[in-house]
This record gives C-alpha cells, sequence and structure tokens, in this order.
C-alpha cells in the first residue's frame, strides 16, 4: 500500500487575483479536441528563455545547506507569483521569481533541506522519515503551496490480501464495498477470447 501525505504551505497574499479559467479544452480523440489538437510542430519561434539559474544538483550550496542529487533526479518545479520553488528527491529549496517582491530571479531564498521539514512537529512517518520524490505545486486559485511525499513503506501484510502476481498473471484489483477492504482480489482486465485461426 502507497500513502500519500499532503502538506499545504501558505505564503503571503500577493495581492494578484487568479487568471479568470474557463472550461478546459475537451480531451484528444474526441470530435472538439481534435480541432485544437496540435500535430506539427509550430512555425514561429521558440519562446525566448527570461531567466536561466542553477537549482539543486551537483555543486549545489545554499544558505541551509547543499545538494548532492542522486540518479535518478526526481525534479519537480512550481512556480508562483513571487516565488520558485524545487524539489529533487528529498531536498527542497525555495528561489526568488522577477516582479513584484524580488528584483531578480533565481537567488536562492531558503534550502537546500530535508523535504520532511515541512512536517517537523507534526507526528507520523512523514515527519520521522525523509522520504524521496515529493512533489511541489502552487495552486493559483487559493494561492498555496501544495507538497505531496509519498511513504515508501508497506503495511503488514493481511490474510485478505491476494498474493504477489506471477509474470504473466492477470492484473488484480479489490472489489468495491466488500466490508473488510479491501477485499478478495478480482480481475482489472479480462483478456479478449482467443480467434481460432
Amino acid at each position: 500500500m502507497k500513502t500519500v501525505i499532503v502538506f499545504v504551505l501558505l505564503l503571503a497574499a500577493s495581492g494578484q487575483q487568479p487568471p479568470n479559467v474557463g472550461r478546459p479544452a475537451a480531451a484528444p480523440g474526441s470530435a472538439e479536441g481534435a480541432q485544437v489538437e496540435q500535430r506539427a510542430q509550430g512555425e514561429g519561434p521558440a519562446p525566448e528563455v527570461v531567466a536561466s539559474f542553477d537549482g539543486l544538483g551537483v555543486g549545489f550550496e545554499g544558505p541551509h545547506g547543499t545538494s548532492t542529487g542522486r540518479n535518478p533526479s526526481d525534479n519537480s518545479l512550481a512556480v508562483g507569483p513571487d516565488h520558485i520553488v524545487q524539489v529533487v528527491n528529498s531536498k527542497f529549496a525555495i528561489f526568488t521569481k522577477k516582479g513584484a517582491k524580488f528584483d531578480s530571479t533565481g537567488r536562492i531564498l531558503y534550502g537546500a533541506v530535508n523535504t520532511n521539514t515541512l512536517f517537523s512537529g507534526f507526528g507520523g512517518t512523514c515527519d520521522a522519515r525523509n522520504n524521496g520524490d515529493a512533489v511541489v505545486r502552487y495552486d493559483q486559485l487559493a494561492n498555496r503551496w501544495l507538497f505531496v511525499m509519498p511513504i515508501f513503506r508497506r503495511a503488514a501484510e493481511r490474510p485478505d490480501q491476494p498474493a504477489v502476481p506471477k509474470p504473466g498473471g492477470p492484473a488484480l484489483v479489490s472489489v468495491p464495498g466488500v466490508a473488510g477492504q479491501p477485499g478478495r482480489a478480482a480481475r482489472l482486465i479480462t483478456p479478449p477470447p482467443a480467434v481460432a485461426a
């Protein structure tokens, strides 16, 4: 079982209003979505790089520590009105974004620190273990930062859990509504009948 904990970090309101968000475009594959699906490279020039700076990785030194990096580097980056937050594996850092509060982009404000620093004092697994692969997002409608940190430790096996599947075996899923979830294993995908040649 993989548990995910969500932590919300609120920054001071910037005074900016969220953009007017309309209905999202239909998924590609539908008639409506096919009208806006890009199927070839555009003719216009690539967007200009506005800012470039070194983030977390080998050689990074911030006011609160270094980041040596590991492979694979699971990088997550989010941009808010005044800050850029980056998470790589088990470290995170906060950088400036040029605008109302800062005159330049990419100056380190905080970090590199362990991602579980966000959960200090809350107790539980996220406080105790610095798991990697956290993800950061900026919620522009609520003007807040969201951090999701997976917990990579399985709970003890229960007698009603299915055995580890064998290679080539069917994918399994629990039946919803069964008391004592997850319940008995059931086929997730039923293969089509074989066609006689």
